[in-house]
């Protein structure tokens, strides 16, 4: 390891949307249950047509995500920590 904790986005790194099947849902939910947290973030690889879990991260870059989907990350966020401070 060299050190660079840039996420892999920032080091140039590729992004490409995935569509959402059952068992990619099956296995990112399943991950995320193994940790725990209320907002994480899962890179999940694919190859071969089989899916890999390459990491989850407590504190989730989200630009590459964001990028490959157009969905307003901090947006969502925000709107959750409202609905959660409003309890």
């Amino acid at each position: 390891m060299n050190g660079d904790w840039r996420s892999n986005v920032a080091r140039g790194g590729a992004v490409k949307r995935a569509e959402l099947n059952p068992e990619l849902e099956e296995l990112a939910l399943k991950a995320s249950s193994a940790i725990g947290g209320e907002f994480i973030g899962i890179d999940i690889f694919e190859e071969d047509g089989e899916y890999l879990v390459n990491e989850i991260n407590g504190v989730p870059e989200f630009k590459g995500f964001m990028e490959a989907t157009g969905i307003d990350i901090p947006r969502i966020l925000a709107e959750y920590v409202k609905r959660l401070l409003r309890r």
